[in-house]
């Protein structure tokens, strides 16, 4: 729950108000100081650092910035635009560190190295005096130091896109070139959201205004603030590894803050989208994973996608969050995720069945989903209870009957079969299940994407400890490959430095 949120529930208020003004500095006076905005005269701010203005539209490379009575503003292709083509790249308009990462990341750039602490709190570190100074200034670090504790992250990043887009003078074109002060360009869907998460924001809106003696005015703006930054913001991620006992080193995505992108927000969702992001920090940069021709658009997904969700999961998830309906060409479909294809009672591989079907389309047989139903439950409480490699294959077993061959729940079997043998070390036989999971992985989302790319990065390693020195080299040639046509080569630059280790030792270059 929100900060905003739990406010409508305090019955202290005013208590609350006075504890955190006690908290306030000098460099609070600075948001104080509003004008009651007039015609020729909005509110203003009395600097609070080099604020950067949002970029402009002509940084997007390879695209435009189009605009339809049906789409609204969205991304489309100048030019065809190749798989792997970086689109654009962007500083976020404003971000914030997750509450979890204080301390353990740089409180700026996100960065793993915490050598320099903040010049006020004990809390905040920094891997260098430069990144220190900035988040202290254009970050506005000065402002909210000391009132984390008071307000979430959630609240901290209300905060600094209010200021930003409200009282820098540089972003007044961007800010006031529809009439309004809010985030520059972007939309809030708030005619869409109920009635007690209005409610929520207006009290949270309220409590800001009272807390920095901001005028009504700002009450509204900080409503339509909060509104688009559900709608529009973006998790940081960045990659941890970890070593297992196995030997391997694993590598998974983390969310380690939250942005606001003044133009990378302009790209639509898609289920089936045909372009990615991926986080330099807190930059982003969107690329393409599949050849867009001159004039489709390009899409991203805020999360959901076809291949491993089902078409009622997608849509809630995108309405609750996002307060839209997807539209999207997967969604008009109506295609059937992945996960949900089971195989036909009669044992026929040819034969699927979704969780719509009675009889079977193929062979008419009656399917009698109650069996299945506890059948695979049988499996899942195998599979999470797993404590030795022959639950996990009894599993297995079982879920070979109820899925077809090329389904995701089984390559998500095989990937912890492959798991559990590397911790005791047998490679080899790890290799074989990544590879069966591989296969999979290539069936489903394509042999060039981002999903066989991370399939095969995992397969590599374990061919390399493996010692199978002839598979590996084949193995890291075509993941080098694979990284190199979808840019990841320039997006994971670490994990391309592995790729490039492994092969010198393989005496190989």
């Amino acid at each position: 729950m929100n900060q905003w949120q739990r406010a409508v529930n305090s019955s202290s208020d005013s208590q609350h108000i006075t504890n955190a003004r006690r908290r306030l500095t000098p460099a609070h006076i600075a948001v104080g100081v509003l004008q009651t905005p007039t015609r020729s005269q909005e509110i203003r701010h009395i600097a609070v650092g080099a604020i950067q203005t949002p970029p402009r539209l002509e940084d997007f490379r390879n695209a435009e910035v189009v605009s339809t009575p049906i789409q609204g503003r969205h991304v489309v292709a100048s030019k065809v635009v190749e798989q792997g083509t970086s689109i654009f790249s962007e500083e976020p308009f404003v971000h914030e560190i997750d509450g979890k990462w204080i301390g353990k990341r740089c409180s700026f750039c996100l960065g793993a190295n915490t050598t320099i602490a903040c010049r006020q709190c004990s809390f905040h570190r920094y891997c260098s005096t430069s990144c220190e100074s900035s988040n202290w200034t254009s970050g506005l670090h000065s402002m909210i130091c000391n009132l984390y504790g008071i307000f979430d992250s959630d609240m901290m990043l209300v905060l600094k896109a209010f200021t930003k887009s409200s009282f820098d003078q540089r972003t007044m074109p961007f800010c006031f070139s529809q009439g309004g002060k809010e985030i520059p360009c972007l939309v809030s869907n708030i005619d869409y959201m109920s009635e007690s998460d209005i409610k929520a924001y207006t009290v949270g809106a309220q409590l800001c205004a009272d807390l920095f003696y901001w005028p009504k005015e700002s009450v509204q703006l900080l409503v339509k603030i909060m509104a688009q930054i559900r709608c529009n913001r973006f998790a940081i991620k960045a990659t941890v590894s970890t070593n297992t006992a196995g030997g391997m080193v694993e590598h998974q995505e983390t969310a380690v803050g939250s942005a606001v992108y003044a133009q990378t927000s302009m790209f639509n969702h898609s289920c089936a989208p045909n372009a990615y992001v991926t986080f330099d920090g807190p930059r982003i940069t969107v690329r393409c994973s599949e050849t867009v021709l001159k004039g489709k658009e390009i899409n991203i997904s805020y999360g959901p996608v076809a291949t491993r969700h089902s078409t009622l999961d997608r849509q809630k998830e995108l309405t609750e969050k996002y307060c839209f309906l997807c539209n999207c060409h997967a969604c008009l479909q109506s295609e059937q995720g992945k996960g949900e294809v089971y195989r036909c009672p009669s044992g026929n591989d040819h034969c699927k069945i979704y969780r719509s079907d009675t009889l079977c389309p193929s062979c008419g047989r009656p399917i009698d989903w109650a069996t299945i139903d506890l059948t695979e439950k049988q499996a899942k409480k195998l599979r999470d209870t797993a404590r030795t490699v022959d639950d996990l294959l009894k599993a297995l077993d079982i879920e070979r009957q109820l899925y077809p061959k090329d389904s995701l729940r089984l390559g998500s079997t095989y990937d912890e079969l492959a798991a559990f043998y590397a911790h005791r070390q047998d490679f080899n036989t790890a290799a074989k299940y990544c590879t069966l999971s591989n296969a999979i992985v290539v069936q489903n989302y394509g042999q060039v994407s981002i999903e066989s790319a991370d399939e095969q990065f995992k397969l590599v390693t374990l061919l390399f400890n493996g010692y199978q020195s002839e598979a590996a080299y084949k193995a890291i040639k075509k993941c080098m490959e694979l990284f190199r046509t979808l840019g990841l080569d320039q997006a994971r630059k670490d994990d391309m430095k592995e790729l490039q280790e492994m092969m010198n030792a393989l005496g190989v270059h």
